[in-house]
């Protein structure tokens, strides 16, 4: 079984999402470290989104209670103010 791994686009409210890949279950426990550091991420069913990526930007999620937490050292950008 396949899940996708996703993460807010920013720690500072908002619920919007980015999709970081598609992974096979057993190696979940791994995956923290391809998440940027303090991010909360989940495992989410692929068939719970649209098949239509037509508004994939508007696609939010709720993190209130986490699969984990990335640990990942990288620099993001900063999210357009349109966005927030």
């Amino acid at each position: 079984m396949k899940d996708l791994i996703v993460f807010p686009q920013s720690l500072e409210g908002s619920n919007t999402i980015q999709i970081l890949t598609i992974v096979e279950r057993p190696i979940r426990a791994d995956i923290s470290s391809y998440v940027p550091k303090d991010f909360p991420y989940l495992f989410v069913d692929p068939s719970e989104f649209p098949e239509s990526r037509e508004f994939r930007d508007a696609w939010v999620a709720d993190f209130s209670n986490p699969d984990g937490y990335g640990t990942k050292e990288i620099e993001l950008p900063p999210i357009p103010e349109e966005l927030q």
